[in-house]
């Protein structure tokens, strides 16, 4: 949404909580609002996961350049319910709809009623599914714009294939047979649904006419599979999961649908980093993205242009907490084909640090992810010139660093009252929403 490093932004070591005061700093223009001001785009909306904040009406997506929300603000939540937050597996995976999420989670009571339209709670989707929520809202935006005069931005950031894993009756049939573990079986199915659902929305491009050059659609996961899922959620050949600075964590494929614009069937194995998406959006958009973005323009590369520019370093992450939810290694860059990761990582003045850079023990891992994706063979201990060059860009590349969102100082302050959350249907007073209302 930014085209900036996490660690610019104070979100590379923790997730948003219910609870936690903070969310992506306000004075960061996000995407919607870019194509507005530089590309003269007209309705924008969003429908499903937001996780950028909450903790009051600034941070909603209705202040972050979004026309309409519709969605959950936080992490996951059941399916049928919207009750939020939980990771484990319903009790009936097959049939969630009165499933409610069970506390707590790491520690705390995080459950609270999570759909809300624009600023309220909407509590009528209550018994829908999510997946089908997002889809039927996708289909109507694009009917009700579809004769607009100017270009609309729609994101749908599903809750498929994210924690818990549930799936309609009729994906599951297609896998039941199949010799592999039954939460395999779940998955495959809980994708199927979300297949089914894109489908819908590219029928609706067509059946609207606007399936062709004007329209671009692209797909992309946020992060590889957590551990918890077992052999449902495998990232093999890559190592490590969600919340990990190795491949496995955070090496995700993606396409880019732009009929006459990309050649169909056409394949890149070169570096398109998650901020690439707003420079490189906007650039389809015939406009320029503001100075000072850490994402590279990639739409030459997509569109197959002959020596397109393309990107040759990034940030994986940089977390300077000895805590946080983000785990070890907590820094890695990757330069060329060559990726440097650092169990630890320290900023000066941040977690009571007196220096900037990757500590030394436990020693950094260097791996050449192009020849080695597994990360396998570390070529740290061989080659201490190469593990000294990347520690210099990786020292080049922390500056500037904010200070990470946590609990405790300098985030820690007053959650109370929340003057912009709306009633709760009860009329008993603010609807805070990391209150429970079971």
């Amino acid at each position: 949404m930014t085209g900036l490093y996490t660690h610019r932004l104070g979100t590379q070591s923790n997730v948003i909580y219910w609870d936690t005061p903070w969310a992506v700093p306000e004075h960061h223009r996000f995407l919607p609002e870019l194509l507005k001001t530089h590309a003269g785009y007209g309705a924008t909306a969003m429908f499903g996961k937001w996780h950028l904040g909450m903790y009051r009406e600034a941070a909603f997506p209705t202040s972050r350049g979004f026309d309409v929300f519709q969605g959950f603000m936080q992490g996951g939540g059941s399916h049928g319910t919207h009750v939020s937050a939980c990771v484990g597996p319903p009790p009936n995976p097959l049939s969630d709809a009165t499933y409610v999420c069970p506390g707590p989670v790491l520690g705390k009571d995080y459950r609270g009623y999570d759909w809300f339209q624009n600023t309220q709670p909407l509590f009528a989707a209550n018994g829908t599914t999510t997946t089908h929520l997002i889809r039927d809202l996708a289909v109507q935006f694009i009917h009700a714009h579809s004769k607009d005069a100017s270009p609309f931005f729609l994101a749908l950031p599903f809750q498929n294939v994210h924690e818990p894993i549930a799936c309609s009756q009729a994906a599951y049939a297609l896998f039941q047979d199949l010799s592999i573990p039954e939460s395999a079986k779940l998955l495959y199915g809980y994708l199927w649904d979300l297949d089914a659902a894109v489908g819908a929305v590219v029928q609706a491009l067509r059946d609207t006419g606007l399936y062709g050059p004007a329209t671009m659609i692209v797909f992309a996961s946020d992060n590889g599979a957590p551990p918890e899922l077992g052999a449902g959620g495998r990232n093999w050949p890559l190592s490590g999961f969600k919340s990990q600075t190795w491949e496995g964590g955070v090496r995700v494929p993606a396409f880019v649908l732009a009929p006459g614009r990309v050649p169909p069937g056409s394949r890149t194995a070169d570096y398109v980093h998650v901020t690439d998406w707003v420079p490189t959006l906007l650039s389809a958009a015939g406009a320029q993205a503001p100075r000072g973005l850490d994402g590279q323009n990639a739409w030459p590369l997509l569109q197959g242009v002959v020596g397109a520019p393309t990107r040759h370093e990034f940030v994986v992450n940089m977390n300077p907490l000895s805590g946080g939810q983000f785990g070890a290694p907590r820094a890695a860059v990757v330069h060329g084909h060559l990726k440097l990761l650092c169990m630890a990582f320290t900023v000066k003045g941040i977690d009571g640090a007196n220096s900037t850079g990757c500590q030394l023990w436990p020693p950094p891992f260097l791996f050449n992810i192009t020849a080695d994706p597994s990360e396998t063979h570390n070529l740290a201990p061989a080659c201490p010139d190469l593990v000294h060059h990347l520690l210099t860009r990786m020292l080049a590349l922390a500056t500037p660093c904010v200070e990470p969102m946590q609990w405790t100082a300098p985030y820690q302050g007053p959650l109370y009252p929340c003057a912009a959350c709306p009633l709760h249907p009860s009329g008993t007073g603010p609807f805070l929403p990391w209150t429970s209302w079971l």
